[in-house]
């Protein structure tokens, strides 16, 4: 299966036939492993900027085991890691071009924590993991038509924000991902909160430190 990710099943001690290794047979990994990072995963021919990808894989390393195992769960599914990683931002804003949405996620990340440095009241995984995930739902917000990224449907009548909410919601009820009840409330409201939204609109304004650090190194990355 092109993209899946597999396990070795070693035929006893490994041997070397003409330079090649001596195995039983590859086991694919049908469920999130914690302990694996993705980001160190990915193919050259989907990101071809490697430097990008280790700042994302060193941020995935600052998380938490029940923060890397949520994130894994997200993006266990190749086609939409694919996506998250190769895609753009926007259609014609900021970071719209091949691979921006993961530059952006990245950039976005950095600034949070260089907002947050020594302050101790900051959680930092929190940081990250939300700066990481705030506009993945964006890989499901794009597709090709004509050779012209357009709006999908899901993006047009849905939207991003509640997309990887969704998301969040259904890697942790599928695959038991171990995070306390108010980590999860506390990063869906980093998630949803938007800066300035009508109340009428069902949106809260940003109200934990986390919230408003992102928002504020969110609109640096765009307009930077």
């Amino acid at each position: 299966v092109a993209g899946a990710l597999v396990s070795i099943r070693w035929r006893g001690r490994p041997t070397s036939i003409g330079g090649a290794v001596n195995i039983a047979r590859l086991a694919v990994l049908e469920r999130p492993m914690p302990s694996l990072n993705l980001f160190a995963t990915v193919l050259p021919s989907w990101v071809r900027d490697r430097a990008l990808l280790k700042r994302a894989a060193k941020l995935w390393e600052a998380l938490p085991l029940p923060y890397r195992h949520l994130l894994n769960a997200i993006f266990w599914d190749d086609n939409r890691l694919h996506r998250f990683v190769m895609g753009p931002s926007s259609l014609n804003g900021h970071h719209n071009d091949r691979e921006g949405n993961l530059r952006h996620s990245v950039e976005v990340a950095e600034r949070a924590l260089a907002l947050a440095a020594g302050d101790p009241v900051v959680c930092e995984e929190a940081l990250i993991l939300a700066a990481l995930l705030h506009d993945a739902g964006k890989a499901d917000e794009y597709r090709l038509a004509n050779r012209r990224l357009v709006l999908s449907d899901r993006g047009r009548l849905i939207g991003h924000r509640t997309t990887v909410i969704e998301w969040v919601a259904a890697a942790c009820a599928k695959h038991n991902v171990d995070i306390p009840h108010d980590h999860r409330l506390a990063l869906i409201h980093i998630l949803s909160s938007a800066k300035g939204a009508p109340l009428w609109l069902g949106l809260r304004e940003p109200q934990s430190l986390e919230a408003k650090l992102l928002s504020m190194a969110d609109r640096a990355s765009g307009e930077g």
